[in-house]
C-alpha cells in the first residue's frame, strides 16, 4: 500500500453537500476542511478513507462536539489510522514573531522527520495538520496538511481547491488560488503533528 497523502477536495459532488458532524446546517463542502485533511493524510497510517467515510465515522464514534460540525482532531486522527497528540500541538502563535517563527519551524521539522532522526516525533515520517488565519483577524479559519519539505519552504494539500499548494518558510501573508477568481492569503497560527505511529 502506498503511503503518500491524497489531495481531497471537500466540496467534492460525492460528500460536499453531506451534513458535517453534528451539524444540523454545516455542509462539508463548507466547513469540512478538517475532516478532508485528515482524511489526505491517512495513508501514513496505512489507511485510504475518503472524507465522507471519516465524516460519517466520527458522527458514529463522538469525534464532533455535540452538535457542531467542529471536529477533534485527536479522535478523527485515530479513525484514520494516525495519532495527533494534543500535548505537540501549538496555537496561537505568529510566524511574524521571530521566538514563535523557529518554535514552529522546529515542530514542523520534527514532524517530517523519518525514524532515523533521533529527535522526530513518529516512526515513519509524518506531517503537520496546519491552521491558517486568512481572514487578517488573527483567528484559526481554515485547516489544511503541510506534508513534505520543498525548496522554498514545504508542500501542502488545501482541501479548498483539492490540490497542492506550496507554503514559504516565512508561513505568513501567502496567497493560495482556491479558485480562478477567488484568491485567499494565508498565514499559519497553530500546527498540529500527526502520523503513523509516535516514537
Amino acid at each position: 500500500m502506498t503511503r503518500t497523502p491524497i489531495a481531497y477536495r471537500q466540496a467534492d459532488p460525492l460528500w460536499g453537500s453531506d451534513l458535517l458532524g453534528c451539524s444540523p446546517t454545516s455542509t462539508m463542502g463548507g466547513y469540512g476542511c478538517m475532516v478532508a485533511t485528515v482524511a489526505s493524510l491517512a495513508p501514513l497510517g496505512g489507511i485510504v478513507i475518503s472524507p465522507g467515510e471519516l465524516n460519517a465515522l466520527g458522527r458514529k464514534h463522538g469525534a464532533f462536539v455535540a452538535g457542531t460540525g467542529k471536529g477533534k482532531l485527536e479522535k478523527l486522527a485515530a479513525l484514520a489510522g494516525l495519532v495527533a497528540p494534543e500535548r505537540l500541538r501549538i496555537r496561537d502563535h505568529d510566524p511574524r514573531d521571530p521566538d514563535d517563527h523557529a518554535r514552529m519551524v522546529d515542530v514542523i521539522r520534527r514532524s517530517l522527520a523519518g525514524p532515523d532522526v533521533a529527535d522526530g516525533y513518529f516512526t515513519e515520517p509524518g506531517a503537520c495538520v496546519i491552521n491558517v488565519d486568512h481572514n487578517g483577524d488573527d483567528t484559526p479559519d481554515h485547516f489544511l496538511a503541510l506534508v513534505a519539505e520543498a525548496s522554498e519552504g514545504w508542500a501542502g494539500l488545501d482541501p479548498a481547491p483539492g490540490r497542492g499548494v506550496p507554503i514559504p518558510r516565512s508561513l505568513a501573508g501567502f496567497r493560495v488560488r482556491w479558485s480562478p477568481t477567488k484568491h485567499k492569503t494565508y498565514t499559519v497560527i497553530g500546527i498540529a503533528p500527526i502520523g503513523g505511529k509516535l516514537r
